[in-house]
């Protein structure tokens, strides 16, 4: 486990002792195209409906503001 999970984990446990509401830490890679999917499946299973959805990732980009690929940067958009 990376000390990113382990902090994700331990902010996680403090969501759910001190303000008593069920926080679920799910951690994906999503440039992966098949991790939104395992992200659903794993929720449908344990009948977890979601409130509020939390993306923490990101992607620097320095300059120019055009590297990359229109694939690249379509794979970075989230849909809640």
């Amino acid at each position: 486990m990376s000390g990113c999970e382990q902090k994700l984990k331990d902010i996680t446990a403090e969501f759910n002792t001190q303000f008593g509401v069920f926080v679920k830490a799910i951690v994906k890679d999503l440039s992966c195209a098949n991790a939104p999917e395992e992200i659903f499946q794993e929720l449908q299973q344990e009948a977890i409906k979601v409130d509020i959805l939390v993306n923490e990732g990101f992607l620097a980009i320095f300059n120019p503001l055009n590297i990359g690929t229109i694939s690249l940067w379509l794979n970075l958009s989230v849909f809640l």
